[in-house]
């Protein structure tokens, strides 16, 4: 939730520093739509142009373009490989199988250490590289931005699928609808 993200923007880092990257990585993900961690490891800076980020997501074949915020800027020069936008496949092996075992193990690292980030900020909820994409659609969703709207930003063909990462509502919520009638 929005609330959830404010718990971890206060950066209790700087008594946790190995947190930090991960917890850099996670706003960079949920700034570029939710973006997912397999297409962050593989951005290049060819990938950058004219202050937008574009790329093809590799599950869907489809073409993004998201404008580069401020603050994604920064996370980009901050974390800047030497042919990557982040080094988690500078000095990987160059066969395919190779790079997917980095891909994933650093993967596997990322997830464990938001883990450690939901813990230390008092979230009890599970939560991956992939909590980014549920994140920001349900952000959307309570800002009263319209489903089309989110459907066409998270690239889905159908709006069913765009459904399937909305948050169901609190009782409370659709109580409060109630009262209009």
């Amino acid at each position: 939730t929005l609330n959830e993200v404010d718990k971890i923007k206060p950066r209790p880092y700087r008594e946790y520093p190995e947190l930090q990257h991960t917890y850099d990585i996670f706003m960079f993900l949920l700034r570029a739509r939710g973006l997912n961690f397999v297409d962050l490891a593989q951005l290049t800076r060819e990938n950058v142009d004219d202050g937008r980020l574009k790329y093809i997501r590799q599950k869907t074949g489809k073409m993004y373009s998201i404008a580069i915020s401020p603050e994604m800027g920064q996370s980009l020069q901050k974390y800047a490989g030497r042919k990557y936008l982040f080094p988690i496949l500078d000095d990987a092996p160059t066969t395919p199988s190779a790079r997917y075992h980095r891909i994933r193990k650093s993967l596997k690292v990322f997830n464990a250490q938001l883990r450690e980030i939901a813990r230390v900020c008092g979230i009890d909820k599970t939560v991956s590289s992939y909590t980014a994409r549920y994140t920001y659609t349900n952000i959307l969703v309570k800002n009263n931005v319209s489903v089309p709207l989110i459907q066409q930003a998270l690239g889905h063909s159908s709006i069913a699928t765009t459904q399937h990462y909305i948050q169901k509502f609190s009782d409370q919520e659709v109580d409060k609808v109630d009262t209009l009638i």
